[in-house]
């Protein structure tokens, strides 16, 4: 069984830090703007590496725009979302004092404490 979860920085720009306990902190990169994915005929999975089949390789590539995206402004929307009411600190080091802090709370931090940076104002 998995925790998922950690103590998370988020740094945007000012700088500013904001620290909240998240679970699945992957969805920071799910767009859901992204059409969903359709999946070509056949029994494929989406990590087969094939780059002869148009339809898998496009498959893929719109799976990853959906579910990975790296685009700023997708990121950062997300972020509003997930690290809405956090406290926000203008210092790196306090903002880890903090994280420090809050994590005496979780008896199982599977990913500890990580930082996520975004060029984008919060």
């Amino acid at each position: 069984m998995s925790a998922d979860n950690g103590i998370y920085i988020l740094e945007t720009e000012g700088p500013e830090f904001r620290v909240a306990h998240l679970m699945a902190v992957e969805n920071i990169n799910f767009d859901e703007n992204a059409p969903e994915p359709m999946q070509p005929p056949g029994n494929n999975s989406i990590y087969e590496y094939r780059p002869e089949d148009a339809a898998h390789c496009a498959w893929q590539e719109a799976n990853q725009k959906r579910y990975d995206s790296q685009d700023p402004d997708v990121l950062i929307k997300n972020a509003r979302e997930m690290w809405a009411g956090s406290p926000v600190f203008t210092s790196k080091s306090f903002a880890f004092m903090y994280a420090d802090e809050i994590s005496k709370k979780y008896t199982i931090l599977e990913y500890g404490i990580s930082t996520i940076k975004i060029p984008r104002k919060f």
